[in-house]
């Protein structure tokens, strides 16, 4: 038998838009609502004056919420919180990048990335203690959280390329960079090196692999 119903095609008919559910947008706001509560109290009690080893109950009291609700933002735990709070720190770079960035060239672009990641990373110097050590953990998943460090390095050092001569490419530079960067904030957070020695290496790390790849002319 014929199908008798209207056709898109012949009658120019379209379908209404299902209505939104109300309760469904509701529930999705309490959701994003306590994750980003979640994520602050994280911060908070990593970075408190008398910080006890963030755990799963502490964080579920500062937040307000049981303790299933946290697994159930955060199913991987701690390493979860970690790459979470992490992604944060290279936001406010990316944010920083983007203020800043016109009106520079050359080599400063991919300075003013490190710089960036390397002052946010000391604001929050538990946390970032924290996150590192999450990260040793993380790197059996291949999920090295200093791997978006290298990832945002790539961009600047593209616009770099434009009027300066650059001994290699965009992420073979980015790759030495973020391993020298690494490697300096791996002291820091051992205490090996002081904070100031710590940014000085970090501000470093641009011209380290440009000199390691060969000689490039900063336009």
């Amino acid at each position: 038998m014929a199908d008798s119903g209207p056709r898109v095609e012949a009658t120019g008919w379209d379908p209404p838009a299902p209505v939104s559910d109300g309760r469904s947008l509701r529930g999705a706001r309490d959701y994003a609502g306590l994750h980003e509560r979640l994520l602050v109290a994280a911060g908070d009690l990593l970075e408190s004056e008398t910080p006890d080893e963030l755990k799963m109950p502490g964080l579920a009291a500062a937040a307000g919420c049981s303790l299933a609700s946290v697994y159930n933002h955060f199913p991987r735990a701690l390493d979860g919180i970690a790459t979470e709070l992490g992604a944060r720190v290279m936001s406010r770079a990316a944010d920083r990048y983007a203020l800043e960035a016109p009106g520079l060239s050359g080599l400063d672009l991919p300075r003013l990335m490190t710089g960036a990641v390397a002052d946010e990373l000391l604001s929050h110097p538990r946390t970032t203690r924290f996150v590192m050590s999450a990260s040793i953990n993380l790197s059996v998943d291949d999920h090295w959280l200093e791997s978006d460090a290298m990832d945002q390095l790539v961009g600047p050092f593209e616009a770099a390329a434009a009027t300066a001569n650059l001994p290699a490419s965009a992420q073979d530079l980015a790759l030495y960079a973020t391993t020298f960067f690494r490697g300096a904030l791996n002291e820091w957070c051992i205490h090996s090196i002081d904070a100031d020695t710590f940014a000085s290496l970090a501000a470093r790390s641009i011209d380290v692999a440009v000199a390691a790849l060969g000689e490039g002319s900063d336009g």
